[in-house]
Protein backbone atom coordinates (compact mmCIF):
# COMPACT_ATOMS: atom_id res chain seq x y z
CA UNK A 1 0.00 0.00 0.00
CA UNK A 2 3.16 2.28 0.16
CA UNK A 3 2.07 3.05 -3.67
CA UNK A 4 -1.42 4.25 -2.85
CA UNK A 5 0.67 6.47 0.23
CA UNK A 6 3.04 7.98 -2.05
CA UNK A 7 0.24 9.41 -4.17
CA UNK A 8 -2.19 10.74 -2.02
CA UNK A 9 -0.60 11.52 1.12
CA UNK A 10 0.07 15.19 -0.05
CA UNK A 11 -3.55 15.58 0.28
CA UNK A 12 -4.20 14.01 3.73
CA UNK A 13 -4.16 17.23 5.11
CA UNK A 14 -7.12 18.62 3.48
CA UNK A 15 -9.19 15.33 2.87
CA UNK A 16 -9.82 12.02 4.77
CA UNK A 17 -10.79 8.80 3.59
CA UNK A 18 -14.11 7.77 4.25
CA UNK A 19 -14.20 3.99 2.57
CA UNK A 20 -13.78 1.95 -0.42
CA UNK A 21 -15.94 1.42 -3.39
CA UNK A 22 -14.23 -0.49 -5.52
CA UNK A 23 -11.95 -2.67 -6.04
CA UNK A 24 -10.01 -4.36 -9.39
CA UNK A 25 -8.07 -7.49 -9.46
CA UNK A 26 -4.10 -6.63 -10.00
CA UNK A 27 -2.49 -9.92 -10.08
CA UNK A 28 -4.07 -13.21 -9.40
CA UNK A 29 -3.80 -13.05 -5.41
CA UNK A 30 -4.32 -9.11 -4.60
CA UNK A 31 -6.30 -6.85 -4.79
CA UNK A 32 -5.68 -2.80 -5.18
CA UNK A 33 -8.55 -0.62 -4.49
CA UNK A 34 -9.38 1.78 -7.45
CA UNK A 35 -11.43 4.01 -5.95
CA UNK A 36 -12.24 5.82 -2.77
CA UNK A 37 -14.60 8.23 -1.15
CA UNK A 38 -12.87 10.96 1.12
CA UNK A 39 -14.79 13.63 3.17
CA UNK A 40 -13.14 17.31 2.87
CA UNK A 41 -12.29 18.78 6.53
CA UNK A 42 -12.06 22.35 4.89
CA UNK A 43 -16.35 21.91 4.51
CA UNK A 44 -16.75 21.03 8.30
CA UNK A 45 -18.98 20.86 9.77
CA UNK A 46 -20.99 19.91 6.82
CA UNK A 47 -20.34 17.07 5.42
CA UNK A 48 -19.33 16.84 1.61
CA UNK A 49 -18.25 13.31 0.44
CA UNK A 50 -16.38 12.93 -2.78
CA UNK A 51 -15.26 9.65 -5.07
CA UNK A 52 -11.71 9.51 -5.71
CA UNK A 53 -9.56 7.44 -8.06
CA UNK A 54 -5.88 6.57 -7.36
CA UNK A 55 -5.17 7.39 -11.10
CA UNK A 56 -6.21 11.30 -10.97
CA UNK A 57 -6.59 13.78 -8.54
CA UNK A 58 -9.49 15.99 -10.57
CA UNK A 59 -12.18 15.55 -8.63
CA UNK A 60 -10.45 16.78 -5.53
CA UNK A 61 -8.89 19.98 -7.44
CA UNK A 62 -12.06 20.91 -9.00
CA UNK A 63 -13.69 20.85 -5.59
CA UNK A 64 -11.15 23.09 -4.01
CA UNK A 65 -11.18 25.60 -7.53
CA UNK A 66 -15.18 25.89 -6.89
CA UNK A 67 -15.95 25.54 -2.92
CA UNK A 68 -12.61 27.23 -1.64
CA UNK A 69 -11.77 29.44 -4.26
CA UNK A 70 -10.00 31.44 -2.03
CA UNK A 71 -7.17 28.39 -1.04
CA UNK A 72 -7.13 26.86 -4.41
CA UNK A 73 -3.76 28.20 -5.07
CA UNK A 74 -2.17 27.57 -1.97
CA UNK A 75 -3.43 24.45 -2.01
CA UNK A 76 -2.04 23.59 -5.40
CA UNK A 77 1.19 25.17 -4.78
CA UNK A 78 1.30 22.60 -0.99
CA UNK A 79 0.36 19.49 -3.48
CA UNK A 80 2.79 20.56 -5.62
CA UNK A 81 5.68 21.14 -3.14
CA UNK A 82 5.07 18.04 -1.55
CA UNK A 83 5.20 15.84 -4.29
CA UNK A 84 8.41 17.25 -5.49
CA UNK A 85 9.88 16.63 -2.41
CA UNK A 86 8.62 13.06 -2.38
CA UNK A 87 10.04 12.43 -5.47
CA UNK A 88 13.05 13.64 -4.36
CA UNK A 89 13.29 11.25 -1.56
CA UNK A 90 12.08 8.81 -3.36
CA UNK A 91 14.65 8.80 -6.06
CA UNK A 92 17.49 9.38 -3.44
CA UNK A 93 16.74 6.01 -1.67
CA UNK A 94 17.30 2.83 -4.00
CA UNK A 95 16.38 0.67 -1.27
CA UNK A 96 12.92 2.56 -0.96
CA UNK A 97 12.29 2.30 -4.84
CA UNK A 98 12.76 -1.59 -4.16
CA UNK A 99 10.14 -1.87 -1.78
CA UNK A 100 7.32 0.18 -3.60
CA UNK A 101 4.48 -2.00 -4.70
CA UNK A 102 2.86 -0.97 -7.75
CA UNK A 103 0.60 -2.66 -9.83
CA UNK A 104 0.41 -4.75 -13.05
CA UNK A 105 0.61 -1.83 -15.96
CA UNK A 106 1.57 0.88 -13.80
CA UNK A 107 3.27 3.32 -15.79
CA UNK A 108 7.17 3.19 -14.60
CA UNK A 109 10.01 5.49 -15.37
CA UNK A 110 12.71 4.46 -17.93
CA UNK A 111 15.80 3.38 -16.62
CA UNK A 112 18.81 3.75 -19.12
CA UNK A 113 18.74 -0.23 -18.98
CA UNK A 114 15.24 -0.02 -20.12
CA UNK A 115 15.06 2.35 -22.50
CA UNK A 116 17.08 0.91 -25.20
CA UNK A 117 16.61 -2.69 -24.75
CA UNK A 118 17.00 -4.51 -27.37
CA UNK A 119 14.45 -6.04 -29.71
CA UNK A 120 15.09 -9.44 -30.98
CA UNK A 121 14.14 -10.63 -34.67
CA UNK A 122 11.45 -12.70 -33.81
CA UNK A 123 10.12 -10.04 -31.74
CA UNK A 124 10.67 -7.06 -34.61
CA UNK A 125 8.69 -9.72 -37.01
CA UNK A 126 5.83 -9.87 -34.64
CA UNK A 127 5.54 -6.33 -34.52
CA UNK A 128 5.48 -5.65 -38.15
CA UNK A 129 2.88 -8.47 -38.52
CA UNK A 130 0.22 -7.08 -36.01
CA UNK A 131 0.67 -3.14 -37.24
CA UNK A 132 0.05 -4.36 -41.00
CA UNK A 133 -3.01 -6.23 -39.92
CA UNK A 134 -4.36 -4.27 -37.42
CA UNK A 135 -3.82 -1.34 -39.19
CA UNK A 136 -5.10 -3.38 -42.18
CA UNK A 137 -2.31 -2.08 -44.10
CA UNK A 138 -1.42 -3.12 -47.74
CA UNK A 139 1.78 -5.18 -48.19
CA UNK A 140 3.29 -2.89 -50.27
CA UNK A 141 3.60 -0.35 -47.47
CA UNK A 142 6.16 -1.68 -46.50
CA UNK A 143 7.96 -1.31 -49.80
CA UNK A 144 7.81 2.24 -49.04
CA UNK A 145 10.98 3.61 -49.10
CA UNK A 146 10.24 6.44 -46.38
CA UNK A 147 8.57 3.48 -43.86
CA UNK A 148 12.08 1.07 -44.50
CA UNK A 149 14.30 4.23 -43.41
CA UNK A 150 12.03 5.02 -40.57
CA UNK A 151 12.09 1.19 -39.56
CA UNK A 152 15.79 0.71 -40.21
CA UNK A 153 16.67 3.80 -37.98
CA UNK A 154 14.75 2.64 -35.32
CA UNK A 155 16.00 -1.02 -35.26
CA UNK A 156 19.49 -0.57 -36.31
CA UNK A 157 21.37 -3.86 -37.33
CA UNK A 158 17.60 -5.66 -38.03
CA UNK A 159 15.98 -7.35 -40.58
CA UNK A 160 12.99 -5.38 -42.26
CA UNK A 161 10.56 -7.67 -43.55
CA UNK A 162 8.83 -6.55 -47.61
CA UNK A 163 5.76 -7.79 -49.13
CA UNK A 164 6.93 -10.99 -49.76
CA UNK A 165 8.56 -11.99 -45.97
CA UNK A 166 4.93 -10.86 -44.89
CA UNK A 167 2.44 -12.63 -46.19
CA UNK A 168 3.95 -16.00 -45.07
CA UNK A 169 3.95 -15.01 -41.34
CA UNK A 170 0.53 -13.65 -41.37
CA UNK A 171 -0.56 -16.88 -43.12
CA UNK A 172 1.09 -18.55 -40.52
CA UNK A 173 -0.77 -16.38 -38.32
CA UNK A 174 -4.10 -17.39 -39.84
CA UNK A 175 -3.33 -20.85 -39.58
CA UNK A 176 -2.74 -20.62 -36.03
CA UNK A 177 -5.80 -18.45 -34.96
CA UNK A 178 -8.20 -20.82 -36.99
CA UNK A 179 -7.11 -23.76 -34.93
CA UNK A 180 -7.26 -21.75 -31.84
CA UNK A 181 -10.98 -21.16 -32.95
CA UNK A 182 -11.74 -24.83 -33.53
CA UNK A 183 -10.95 -25.86 -30.40
CA UNK A 184 -12.61 -22.78 -28.91
CA UNK A 185 -15.59 -24.13 -30.90
CA UNK A 186 -15.67 -27.31 -30.37
CA UNK A 187 -15.80 -26.98 -26.83
CA UNK A 188 -19.58 -25.20 -27.44
CA UNK A 189 -23.02 -26.58 -27.25
CA UNK A 190 -24.50 -23.81 -28.98
CA UNK A 191 -23.84 -21.45 -31.30
CA UNK A 192 -25.33 -18.75 -33.38
CA UNK A 193 -24.54 -18.04 -36.90
CA UNK A 194 -24.69 -14.65 -39.03
CA UNK A 195 -23.57 -14.15 -42.57
CA UNK A 196 -23.84 -10.99 -44.77
CA UNK A 197 -22.75 -10.51 -48.51
CA UNK A 198 -21.73 -7.48 -50.85
CA UNK A 199 -20.06 -6.55 -53.93
CA UNK A 200 -17.63 -3.69 -53.70
CA UNK A 201 -15.60 -3.06 -56.71
CA UNK A 202 -17.15 -5.36 -58.80
CA UNK A 203 -16.14 -8.65 -56.66
CA UNK A 204 -18.71 -10.47 -54.35
CA UNK A 205 -18.05 -11.30 -50.97
CA UNK A 206 -19.33 -13.08 -48.15
CA UNK A 207 -18.92 -13.02 -44.71
CA UNK A 208 -19.62 -15.10 -41.59
CA UNK A 209 -19.29 -14.70 -37.74
CA UNK A 210 -20.03 -16.94 -34.77
CA UNK A 211 -21.45 -15.72 -31.34
CA UNK A 212 -21.64 -18.13 -28.50
CA UNK A 213 -21.78 -17.57 -24.64
CA UNK A 214 -19.08 -18.17 -22.48
CA UNK A 215 -19.65 -20.95 -19.90
CA UNK A 216 -17.83 -19.95 -17.56
CA UNK A 217 -18.09 -15.82 -17.34
CA UNK A 218 -21.98 -16.20 -19.26
CA UNK A 219 -20.39 -13.35 -21.10
CA UNK A 220 -21.12 -13.46 -25.11
CA UNK A 221 -18.01 -14.15 -27.25
CA UNK A 222 -18.02 -13.77 -30.93
CA UNK A 223 -15.75 -14.55 -33.92
CA UNK A 224 -15.15 -13.81 -37.55
CA UNK A 225 -15.43 -17.51 -39.25
CA UNK A 226 -14.99 -16.87 -42.84
CA UNK A 227 -14.47 -13.55 -45.25
CA UNK A 228 -14.46 -15.33 -48.61
CA UNK A 229 -15.02 -14.29 -52.34
CA UNK A 230 -18.00 -15.67 -54.65
CA UNK A 231 -17.45 -16.09 -58.20
CA UNK A 232 -20.43 -15.47 -60.24
CA UNK A 233 -24.10 -14.39 -59.11
CA UNK A 234 -25.11 -14.13 -55.57
CA UNK A 235 -27.34 -16.53 -55.87
CA UNK A 236 -29.60 -18.75 -53.18
CA UNK A 237 -27.64 -22.06 -53.83
CA UNK A 238 -24.10 -20.61 -53.79
CA UNK A 239 -24.35 -18.64 -50.85
CA UNK A 240 -25.93 -22.22 -48.96
CA UNK A 241 -22.86 -23.53 -50.15
CA UNK A 242 -20.75 -20.81 -48.75
CA UNK A 243 -22.27 -21.36 -45.02
CA UNK A 244 -22.52 -25.27 -45.57
CA UNK A 245 -18.78 -24.96 -46.19
CA UNK A 246 -18.13 -23.21 -42.90
CA UNK A 247 -20.38 -25.26 -41.19
CA UNK A 248 -18.56 -27.90 -41.80
CA UNK A 249 -14.84 -26.51 -41.51
CA UNK A 250 -15.12 -25.86 -38.52
CA UNK A 251 -17.77 -28.94 -37.43
CA UNK A 252 -20.60 -26.94 -36.10
CA UNK A 253 -23.12 -29.54 -37.02
CA UNK A 254 -26.16 -30.21 -34.53
CA UNK A 255 -24.34 -27.01 -32.94
CA UNK A 256 -25.90 -23.58 -34.77
CA UNK A 257 -29.21 -22.99 -33.46
CA UNK A 258 -30.11 -19.98 -35.84
CA UNK A 259 -28.17 -18.53 -38.56
CA UNK A 260 -29.33 -14.85 -38.82
CA UNK A 261 -29.07 -12.73 -42.07
CA UNK A 262 -31.15 -9.70 -43.72
CA UNK A 263 -33.93 -9.81 -45.67
CA UNK A 264 -32.11 -9.97 -49.16
CA UNK A 265 -34.07 -12.35 -51.45
CA UNK A 266 -31.29 -14.46 -52.00
CA UNK A 267 -30.43 -15.01 -48.49
CA UNK A 268 -34.06 -16.15 -48.25
CA UNK A 269 -34.50 -18.11 -51.24
CA UNK A 270 -30.96 -20.15 -50.31
CA UNK A 271 -32.58 -21.84 -46.80
CA UNK A 272 -36.06 -22.14 -48.66
CA UNK A 273 -34.09 -24.34 -50.98
CA UNK A 274 -32.81 -26.70 -48.08
CA UNK A 275 -36.16 -26.77 -46.33
CA UNK A 276 -38.33 -27.46 -49.33
CA UNK A 277 -35.46 -30.56 -49.45
CA UNK A 278 -35.72 -31.60 -46.07
CA UNK A 279 -39.76 -31.40 -46.48
CA UNK A 280 -39.34 -33.80 -49.99
CA UNK A 281 -36.72 -35.93 -48.18
CA UNK A 282 -39.32 -36.67 -45.21
CA UNK A 283 -42.39 -37.84 -47.32
CA UNK A 284 -40.71 -40.66 -48.83
CA UNK A 285 -43.36 -42.93 -48.26
CA UNK A 286 -46.23 -40.83 -50.35
CA UNK A 287 -47.11 -42.80 -53.47
CA UNK A 288 -45.28 -41.19 -56.61
CA UNK A 289 -46.75 -39.49 -59.42
CA UNK A 290 -45.21 -39.00 -62.43
CA UNK A 291 -45.72 -36.18 -64.67
CA UNK A 292 -44.63 -35.66 -68.29
CA UNK A 293 -42.27 -32.52 -68.46
CA UNK A 294 -40.18 -30.85 -71.75
CA UNK A 295 -36.52 -32.05 -70.77
CA UNK A 296 -35.77 -28.28 -71.47
CA UNK A 297 -37.31 -27.04 -68.42
CA UNK A 298 -35.40 -29.55 -66.56
CA UNK A 299 -31.94 -28.28 -67.34
CA UNK A 300 -33.08 -24.62 -66.93
CA UNK A 301 -34.17 -25.45 -63.35
CA UNK A 302 -31.61 -25.32 -60.33
CA UNK A 303 -30.97 -28.76 -59.60
CA UNK A 304 -31.64 -28.31 -55.32
CA UNK A 305 -30.70 -31.78 -54.71
CA UNK A 306 -27.26 -31.88 -56.21
CA UNK A 307 -26.35 -29.19 -54.16
CA UNK A 308 -26.64 -31.63 -50.57
CA UNK A 309 -26.94 -28.48 -48.75
CA UNK A 310 -28.88 -28.77 -45.03
CA UNK A 311 -28.60 -25.67 -43.35
CA UNK A 312 -29.66 -24.58 -40.08
CA UNK A 313 -33.15 -22.24 -39.06
CA UNK A 314 -33.02 -19.33 -40.49
CA UNK A 315 -34.07 -15.90 -38.69
CA UNK A 316 -33.72 -12.45 -40.27
CA UNK A 317 -32.10 -9.86 -38.42
CA UNK A 318 -34.60 -7.22 -36.71
CA UNK A 319 -32.48 -4.62 -37.05
CA UNK A 320 -32.32 -5.17 -40.61
CA UNK A 321 -36.71 -5.03 -40.48
CA UNK A 322 -36.74 -2.09 -38.01
CA UNK A 323 -34.41 -0.33 -41.11
CA UNK A 324 -37.22 -1.51 -43.40
CA UNK A 325 -40.02 -0.09 -41.23
CA UNK A 326 -38.55 3.11 -41.72
CA UNK A 327 -37.08 3.21 -45.22
CA UNK A 328 -39.06 1.09 -47.49
CA UNK A 329 -41.83 0.62 -46.02
CA UNK A 330 -42.21 4.11 -45.45
CA UNK A 331 -41.71 5.07 -49.06
CA UNK A 332 -44.40 2.61 -50.38
CA UNK A 333 -47.28 3.87 -47.67
CA UNK A 334 -50.04 6.24 -49.46
CA UNK A 335 -49.92 9.31 -47.30
CA UNK A 336 -52.31 11.58 -48.05
CA UNK A 337 -51.52 14.51 -50.34
CA UNK A 338 -51.45 17.06 -47.18
CA UNK A 339 -48.78 15.23 -45.27
CA UNK A 340 -47.18 14.15 -48.27
CA UNK A 341 -46.97 17.89 -49.57
CA UNK A 342 -46.09 19.67 -45.92
CA UNK A 343 -43.22 16.53 -45.44
CA UNK A 344 -41.50 16.84 -49.22
CA UNK A 345 -41.18 20.78 -48.80
CA UNK A 346 -40.03 20.74 -44.92
CA UNK A 347 -37.20 18.08 -45.81
CA UNK A 348 -36.59 20.16 -49.64
CA UNK A 349 -35.79 23.21 -47.10
CA UNK A 350 -33.27 21.48 -44.75
CA UNK A 351 -31.31 20.00 -47.92
CA UNK A 352 -30.05 23.75 -48.54
CA UNK A 353 -26.58 23.12 -47.30
CA UNK A 354 -26.13 20.59 -50.38
CA UNK A 355 -26.11 23.03 -52.76
CA UNK A 356 -23.29 24.37 -52.97
CA UNK A 357 -19.74 24.92 -50.53
CA UNK A 358 -20.94 29.01 -50.42
CA UNK A 359 -24.32 27.72 -48.35
CA UNK A 360 -22.56 25.80 -45.85
CA UNK A 361 -19.60 27.79 -45.13
CA UNK A 362 -22.78 30.72 -44.67
CA UNK A 363 -24.69 27.82 -42.71
CA UNK A 364 -21.15 27.60 -40.34
CA UNK A 365 -20.51 31.02 -39.92
CA UNK A 366 -24.30 31.69 -38.79
CA UNK A 367 -24.84 29.05 -36.58
CA UNK A 368 -21.11 27.81 -35.96
CA UNK A 369 -21.63 24.44 -37.15
CA UNK A 370 -22.25 22.44 -40.46
CA UNK A 371 -25.63 20.63 -40.17
CA UNK A 372 -25.40 17.03 -40.44
CA UNK A 373 -25.97 15.38 -44.05
CA UNK A 374 -27.95 12.70 -44.27
CA UNK A 375 -26.33 8.97 -46.01
CA UNK A 376 -28.50 7.35 -48.25
CA UNK A 377 -28.09 3.87 -46.78
CA UNK A 378 -28.90 4.77 -43.52
CA UNK A 379 -32.56 6.17 -42.81
CA UNK A 380 -31.91 7.06 -39.12
CA UNK A 381 -28.79 10.10 -40.53
CA UNK A 382 -32.00 11.69 -41.58
CA UNK A 383 -33.70 11.27 -38.45
CA UNK A 384 -30.56 13.03 -36.77
CA UNK A 385 -29.96 15.43 -39.49
CA UNK A 386 -33.71 16.61 -39.02
CA UNK A 387 -33.19 16.33 -35.18
CA UNK A 388 -30.10 19.02 -35.51
CA UNK A 389 -32.81 21.64 -37.48
CA UNK A 390 -35.42 21.57 -35.09
CA UNK A 391 -32.57 21.82 -32.06
CA UNK A 392 -31.46 24.93 -34.23
CA UNK A 393 -34.91 26.54 -34.43
CA UNK A 394 -35.38 26.31 -31.12
CA UNK A 395 -32.05 27.30 -29.98
CA UNK A 396 -30.51 29.65 -32.65
CA UNK A 397 -33.67 30.79 -34.12
CA UNK A 398 -32.41 34.21 -35.07
CA UNK A 399 -29.39 33.02 -36.95
CA UNK A 400 -31.03 30.49 -38.77
CA UNK A 401 -33.50 32.72 -40.11
CA UNK A 402 -30.80 35.17 -40.93
CA UNK A 403 -28.81 32.15 -43.07
CA UNK A 404 -32.59 31.71 -44.50
CA UNK A 405 -32.52 35.73 -45.56
CA UNK A 406 -29.27 35.81 -47.07
CA UNK A 407 -29.77 32.57 -49.30
CA UNK A 408 -32.89 34.40 -50.54
CA UNK A 409 -35.15 30.94 -49.97
CA UNK A 410 -38.83 30.94 -48.56
CA UNK A 411 -38.62 30.89 -45.29
CA UNK A 412 -39.83 28.02 -43.16
CA UNK A 413 -43.44 28.53 -42.20
CA UNK A 414 -45.18 28.02 -38.64
CA UNK A 415 -46.47 24.34 -39.92
CA UNK A 416 -43.11 23.39 -41.33
CA UNK A 417 -40.99 24.04 -37.84
CA UNK A 418 -44.62 22.68 -36.09
CA UNK A 419 -44.60 19.34 -38.31
CA UNK A 420 -40.43 19.27 -37.94
CA UNK A 421 -41.01 18.84 -34.61
CA UNK A 422 -43.57 16.28 -34.25
CA UNK A 423 -41.52 14.68 -37.33
CA UNK A 424 -38.35 14.39 -34.50
CA UNK A 425 -40.25 13.23 -31.79
CA UNK A 426 -42.22 10.35 -33.51
CA UNK A 427 -39.39 8.96 -35.37
CA UNK A 428 -37.10 9.60 -32.42
CA UNK A 429 -39.26 6.60 -30.68
CA UNK A 430 -38.25 4.47 -32.98
CA UNK A 431 -34.65 5.48 -33.62
CA UNK A 432 -33.58 4.78 -29.81
CA UNK A 433 -35.16 1.15 -30.33
CA UNK A 434 -33.08 0.85 -33.32
CA UNK A 435 -29.73 1.93 -31.20
CA UNK A 436 -31.00 -1.30 -28.80
CA UNK A 437 -31.27 -3.79 -31.51
CA UNK A 438 -28.29 -2.80 -33.21
CA UNK A 439 -25.92 -3.37 -29.71
CA UNK A 440 -22.80 -5.21 -30.05
CA UNK A 441 -23.08 -6.90 -26.44
CA UNK A 442 -26.67 -6.73 -24.74
CA UNK A 443 -28.80 -7.38 -27.55
CA UNK A 444 -30.76 -10.93 -27.01
CA UNK A 445 -33.46 -12.05 -28.55
CA UNK A 446 -35.15 -11.62 -25.38
CA UNK A 447 -34.93 -8.23 -25.79
CA UNK A 448 -37.08 -8.12 -29.78
CA UNK A 449 -40.46 -8.10 -27.85
CA UNK A 450 -40.00 -5.75 -25.13
CA UNK A 451 -38.31 -3.16 -27.25
CA UNK A 452 -40.83 -4.00 -29.80
CA UNK A 453 -44.10 -3.45 -27.07
CA UNK A 454 -42.57 -0.57 -26.29
CA UNK A 455 -42.13 1.37 -28.87
CA UNK A 456 -46.35 0.17 -30.04
CA UNK A 457 -47.09 1.81 -26.51
CA UNK A 458 -44.90 4.79 -26.42
CA UNK A 459 -46.33 5.23 -30.02
CA UNK A 460 -50.09 5.24 -28.82
CA UNK A 461 -48.93 7.48 -25.25
CA UNK A 462 -47.87 10.36 -27.90
CA UNK A 463 -49.85 13.88 -26.84
CA UNK A 464 -52.15 14.32 -29.51
CA UNK A 465 -49.95 15.08 -32.81
CA UNK A 466 -51.84 17.95 -35.71
CA UNK A 467 -49.75 16.49 -38.09
CA UNK A 468 -47.83 13.00 -37.48
CA UNK A 469 -50.52 11.35 -36.77
CA UNK A 470 -50.46 9.40 -40.02
CA UNK A 471 -46.95 8.55 -39.34
CA UNK A 472 -47.58 6.86 -36.04
CA UNK A 473 -50.64 4.49 -37.84
CA UNK A 474 -48.15 3.80 -40.88
CA UNK A 475 -45.27 2.48 -38.01
CA UNK A 476 -47.16 0.68 -36.07
CA UNK A 477 -49.07 -1.16 -39.06
CA UNK A 478 -45.64 -2.01 -40.58
CA UNK A 479 -43.95 -3.28 -37.44
CA UNK A 480 -46.99 -5.71 -36.97
CA UNK A 481 -46.14 -6.84 -40.58
CA UNK A 482 -42.55 -7.25 -40.04
CA UNK A 483 -42.83 -9.03 -36.39
CA UNK A 484 -45.55 -10.93 -36.87
CA UNK A 485 -43.30 -13.98 -34.36
CA UNK A 486 -43.18 -11.11 -31.51
CA UNK A 487 -45.64 -13.18 -29.44
CA UNK A 488 -43.97 -16.19 -30.73
CA UNK A 489 -43.54 -18.78 -27.77
CA UNK A 490 -39.85 -18.21 -28.36
CA UNK A 491 -39.81 -15.05 -28.70
CA UNK A 492 -41.70 -15.01 -24.89
CA UNK A 493 -39.29 -17.52 -23.50
CA UNK A 494 -36.48 -16.16 -24.57
CA UNK A 495 -37.64 -13.07 -22.61
CA UNK A 496 -38.28 -14.51 -19.61
CA UNK A 497 -35.35 -16.40 -19.64
CA UNK A 498 -33.44 -12.70 -19.74
CA UNK A 499 -32.29 -11.55 -16.48
CA UNK A 500 -33.96 -7.92 -16.65
CA UNK A 501 -37.09 -9.36 -17.55
CA UNK A 502 -37.99 -12.23 -15.26
CA UNK A 503 -40.62 -10.60 -13.86
CA UNK A 504 -44.43 -10.16 -16.47
CA UNK A 505 -44.14 -5.96 -15.78
CA UNK A 506 -43.20 -5.69 -19.36
CA UNK A 507 -45.82 -7.51 -20.69
CA UNK A 508 -48.37 -4.78 -20.37
CA UNK A 509 -49.91 -5.99 -24.34
CA UNK A 510 -53.06 -7.98 -23.77
CA UNK A 511 -52.45 -10.97 -26.06
CA UNK A 512 -49.13 -11.43 -24.91
CA UNK A 513 -50.22 -11.74 -21.32
CA UNK A 514 -52.83 -14.16 -22.66
CA UNK A 515 -50.10 -16.19 -24.44
CA UNK A 516 -48.08 -16.19 -21.47
CA UNK A 517 -50.69 -17.60 -19.12
CA UNK A 518 -51.91 -20.56 -21.46
CA UNK A 519 -48.63 -21.48 -22.71
CA UNK A 520 -45.87 -21.06 -20.34
CA UNK A 521 -47.47 -20.52 -16.96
Amino acid sequence: MSYIKFKWSAWSKYFEKSKLVEERHIADKENLPFSFKVHCLLCKPNITELTVSYKSSWNLKRHVKNRHRALNEEILNYVKEFDKSQRESDLGSSTKRKNVEEPEGAAKQLKLTTAFKKVSQKELNKLIVDAVVDAMLSFSFLENSSVRKLLEAGFPGKVILNRKSVIPLIEKEFQKLQEDLQNELHQQKYVCLTSDSWTSYRRAFIGVTAHWICQKTFKRKSAALAFKRIVGSQTGVVLAKKIEEVITFYELHGKVTKVITDNGANYVKSFKLTEEETNTESHDDEPECFVPVEITDLLSEVDVSATNVLLPEHERCSAHNFNLVMSKDMDAYSFSTNFASLRDSTLSKCKEQNRSSKVADLIKSKIGRYLLTPVCVRWNSLHKSLKLVSKVFKTQNDDICGVIEALKIEPFSSREIEFLDEYVKVVDIVANALNVMQGENFMYTGLSTPTLLHVQEKLDNLPSLQYCTELCGAIKTSIEKRFPKVLDDSYLKATLLHPFFKNYKFLKNDRANIRLRNRLI
